[in-house]
């Protein structure tokens, strides 16, 4: 099972070690008992027990959290569990409605639905619970590598998985699915240099993972992700940079250990070394020849691919397209609409009366 698929077996009362076993023991909660990641948050109580536990918007839809998963439909969620029913309000700006239930062990479960009637996101918390003090904004913010799957395929579905609320929700399954049983060597070295990296490094880890990649297209993925930002240890790195650092140390291992076999295309290592590592001048020389090993710097002679039009993750039909919810939250009422408008006309105020003179 992956990381998430056991992160979806937790539940409340279990004690935080059950929790820190899967995410590591560097990450500790907060003061006020919270750890956050992209895709899931816990908060820990006054007894280090799990008191609620949060799967977000971009965890991933198909893994099943008691028979549901974030981005189902609300006619689905209900038809899984009759007992869910609104709750009593909406907070500004009154955008998503909870539905919750409870559960057989004395858990309620939080459905957040956008109005289109989509969940947002799934909550399950064990009412009564005592929290130490202080704000969710100051969570821990931990980071579950994607370099932690054992199985890259896995890593890559849970991936393309996690844009259920997104236009992408059924594009990048389908990509996936492209990527791991039609793809060919040359196709990853084409697509590549053209990712954006703002969509995550999963599909580049998993290219450079496979057997089959070729050295070319590896050093290519190494170079693009800029090695010469990272030559500190990987606790100084920031929160939102691990996953590039960990990509850029996978690459750097496996191309000193040999297992990059296959080198039937060029790379001009030298070249990219000066103009895509980011190695900057007052750059620590011993520090540089670590993370930039000679070996990894070194012209390779090949083949060089012609030019084709760029593989574009977007233009795969979509696998399976959401069907549209035959249920829907209510619309907003006339108070809220009122509500709104007050709040509207509060920041219109203060921002014609400018800052507060001292």
């Amino acid at each position: 099972m992956s990381i998430f698929a056991d992160l979806a077996s937790l539940r409340p009362m279990m004690p935080f070690e059950q929790l820190s076993k899967l995410i590591g023991p560097e990450w500790q909660p907060s003061p006020g008992g919270w750890l956050s990641e992209a895709r899931f948050t816990a908060h820990i109580d006054v007894e280090g027990k799990i008191g609620a536990l949060t799967f977000e918007q971009n965890f991933p839809s198909t893994i099943s959290i008691d028979d549901l998963h974030v981005g189902m439909n609300l006619d689905d969620l209900i038809a899984a569990r009759p007992g869910f029913s609104i709750a009593a309000s909406r907070a500004y700006p009154f955008l998503i409605t909870d539905y919750t239930a409870r559960t057989d062990a004395g858990d309620e479960i939080t459905a957040r639905v956008l109005q289109n009637g989509v969940v947002r996101s799934l909550e399950i918390s064990r009412p009564g619970r005592t929290y130490p003090d202080g704000d969710h904004w100051q969570a821990t913010k931990i980071n579950i590598s994607p370099c932690s799957y054992r199985d890259p395929s896995e890593m890559l579905s849970d991936w393309a998985a996690g844009f259920s609320l997104t236009e992408d929700h059924a594009i990048f399954p389908a990509f996936a699915k492209w990527l791991m049983q039609e793809s060919t060597p040359d196709d990853w070295h084409r697509f590549v240099p053209n990712w954006n990296w703002d969509y995550g490094i999963e599909p580049l880890l998993w290219i450079i993972q496979q057997r089959d990649c070729d050295r070319a297209t590896a050093l290519t993925a190494f170079y693009w992700t800029r090695p010469g930002e990272f030559l500190d240890g990987r606790a100084e790195v920031q929160p939102y940079s691990l996953d590039e650092f960990d990509l850029i140390n996978e690459v750097r291992q496996r191309f000193l250990d040999g297992f990059y076999t296959r080198s039937s295309l060029a790379f001009d290592g030298a070249l990219a070394f000066r103009e895509e590592a980011y190695v900057y001048e007052d750059s620590d020389v011993e520090a540089v020849n670590r993370a930039i090993p000679e070996a990894m710097r070194a012209v390779i002679p090949g083949r060089v691919l012609p030019k084709t039009p760029e593989i574009d993750p977007w233009s795969f039909p979509p696998l399976n397209p959401r069907r549209a919810s035959t249920i829907v939250p209510p619309p907003i009422t006339e108070e809220e609409l009122l509500e709104v408008e007050r709040v509207k006309q509060r920041a219109q105020a203060m921002r014609k009366s400018g800052p507060a003179k001292p």
